[in-house]
């Protein structure tokens, strides 16, 4: 019994990071469509040095253009692709209103109990 107890509790225990992984991703994306700022990058993404996070937050006033040209997003698929304690790599598929299907990979990183995006996309 104690082993069923344990094996449902790690089953438990791993939806719920999954559910925080995806919910972490959404966030982020829908506050980057809506308001981009340096503040929203630097909650949402991590950087390997300062240059990846001075390109990264240059695109602050490229974004709204961007997510106004593809008329918003209307909808995102997180697919958890592997994932341990305070790591996983996610496949990020975004469906914006007028069309346009966006397809990535990440790396995510727990930094302070938050899950943070990598800012290089995996090919």
């Amino acid at each position: 019994m104690k082993k069923y107890m344990m094996i449902v509790s790690l089953l438990f225990l791993s939806a719920c990071k999954n559910e925080d992984i995806q919910k972490s991703v959404k966030n982020c994306l829908n506050e980057l469509s809506n308001q981009p700022s340096e503040a929203v990058f630097d909650k949402c993404f991590y950087y390997e040095n300062e240059f990846q996070r001075q390109l990264s937050i240059n695109f602050e006033n490229v974004l709204p253009k961007l997510f106004n040209n593809y008329g918003g997003i209307s909808e995102i698929k997180v697919d958890i692709l592997n994932s341990s304690n305070n790591s996983a790599e996610v496949q990020i598929i975004t469906k914006f209103n007028n069309g346009f299907v966006k397809n990535e990979k990440r790396k995510m990183v727990k930094i302070d109990n938050l899950w943070k995006m990598s800012a290089d996309i995996i090919k």
